[in-house]
């Protein structure tokens, strides 16, 4: 999908996501563009990226401010995770994975 992926933000990149169209269209009216590639792109690039994320977020859509290793583990989310196993394997009552 053009409007999902990777786009530079002023202070870093910013994740997008617009697979669907409900996806798209919170991503489209929050920042006020029509769904195009290169006016996303354009107008991510004079923002920044968690202005972005938090935008986007507001309205229901899907984009991500691209945080380093110690930005990630300093967000309430990152911590948490931070603190659980990779994977965790639980079996059913009849004893098959899932």
């Amino acid at each position: 999908m053009p409007l999902s992926g990777f786009f530079a933000a002023r202070d870093g990149f910013v994740r997008t996501h617009a697979n669907y169209p409900h996806h798209r269209e919170r991503l489209c009216a929050a920042l006020g563009i029509a769904a195009s590639p290169d006016e996303l792109r354009e107008l991510v690039a004079g923002l920044a990226a968690l202005e972005v994320e938090e935008t986007v977020t507001a309205a229901g859509g899907i984009a991500v401010a691209v945080r380093s290793e110690a930005e990630w583990a300093a967000h309430p989310h990152g911590s948490r995770v931070g603190s659980l196993p990779l994977l965790v394997e639980q079996r059913r009552s009849d004893g098959a994975a899932r």
